[in-house]
């Protein structure tokens, strides 16, 4: 990865990158002409457009208004400009659902919110499939990326909620609905967690992004060295505070909340004068388990926070190179269409390459 990263933050390689971002329209070509253009669209035919690939040879007469509309509306960046602000749509649409449209069956019948979002998340799962079969891409490499699984798991897991929110009977949605909400609710937590990418683009905030990612690596890493301590300390406690206790799943808990929340130094008990009263030698376990993990593990994991830091910003130019091809590789690829529309674009995108090209790749850059 640290070879390719190199290779990416070339000179010659963004550029050739910023030429394909921008499709045949010029380089030079400001942002907010593009955004106008998605707001009125005829306000396209104000920007420049060149007819071959080299942005160096532009033409006198120019492209001709097809072209136009064609070279606009299959730009990467145009793409891109539409997704996100379809996807921002979908997140406002589908937290409209669950808070106020979300009823069981036997109130109310299905609503217009609902209904759009199986019919979106669906048409984004068949766009998921097309690229994991697509011609050119690699099963190892679609598998590597870890947003394409968390794409499949948003629509795998929002399409079983709304089978299984179909599947349950009148007299058990009263006890089984409130189900539908937690499913429903993760979906919407992990679609709001599929924006981070479209941060990859800036230079900002995508190292800050890359940072967030790697954050979390250390913080698996955090957890598994504070299990070994909360297992150690918890259970022992328990035993020696608690011996004549039966195995109910809230004494289990209590194997792990009591140490949690010491780790945060929650000892509200000792303050107000409360609970229970300790021997020495448990006194003497929670002093110990709070020193190594509230002094040693809490520092441990700000240092390796600070040591991620560093490194991603040391290397912020070469991370935001990297990641930005694969924005730019992805969007070269996706069919137009924001929302449900996208169908039409994917529809478009299958004949075209097993149709009408016969899946002939040669005008895609990321094919060489």
């Amino acid at each position: 990865m640290a070879e390719d990263m190199e290779i990416m933050s070339h000179a010659a390689c963004q550029f050739t990158l910023d030429n394909i971002w921008m499709g045949r329209m010029t380089s030079s070509t400001p942002k907010w002409k593009i955004l106008a253009a998605m707001i009125f669209p005829p306000l396209l035919f104000i920007i420049e457009y060149v007819e071959d690939e080299d942005p160096t040879h532009e033409h006198e007469d120019g492209p001709s208004i097809l072209d136009r509309i064609t070279f606009y509306y299959t730009a990467p960046i145009t793409k891109f400009m539409y997704s996100v602000v379809s996807h921002v749509l979908l997140i406002f649409i589908f937290s409209y659902m669950v808070l106020f449209e979300l009823q069981p069956l036997s109130k109310e019948s299905i609503g217009w919110s609902e209904g759009l979002m199986v019919l979106w998340i669906a048409i984004l799962g068949l766009e998921e499939i097309r690229q994991m079969v697509g011609a050119g891409v690699m099963i190892q490499t679609w598998i590597s990326n870890p947003w394409n699984i968390l794409d499949i798991f948003i629509v795998a897991l929002f399409e079983i909620s709304f089978l299984i929110r179909l599947s349950l009977e009148k007299g058990f949605e009263k006890t089984d609905f409130q189900l539908i909400r937690i499913l429903y609710c993760f979906t919407l937590i992990l679609i709001c967690y599929r924006t981070f990418p479209m941060f990859y683009l800036s230079k900002t905030m995508g190292p800050k992004i890359v940072m967030i990612w790697k954050m979390v690596g250390d913080v698996m890493f955090f957890l598994c060295i504070l299990a070994v301590f909360v297992v150690a300390y918890g259970v022992p406690r328990l035993a020696l505070t608690e011996p004549d206790s039966k195995f109910t799943p809230a004494y289990t808990e209590k194997v792990f909340r009591t140490p949690y929340w010491q780790m945060h130094g929650e000892l509200l008990y000792l303050e107000e004068g409360e609970g229970p009263d300790l021997p020495w030698y448990v006194d003497f376990m929670e002093a110990g388990y709070m020193l190594l993990v509230n002094v040693m593990l809490l520092n441990l994991l700000i240092a390796l926070f600070t040591f991620t830091i560093e490194h991603v910003q040391e290397h912020a130019h070469q991370y935001w190179s990297y990641y930005r091809y694969d924005v730019i590789q992805e969007y070269h690829d996706r069919p137009l269409g924001p929302g449900p529309l996208l169908l039409i674009g994917l529809v478009w995108k299958l004949w075209q390459h097993y149709g009408a090209e016969n899946g002939d790749t040669s005008n895609n850059p990321f094919s060489e």
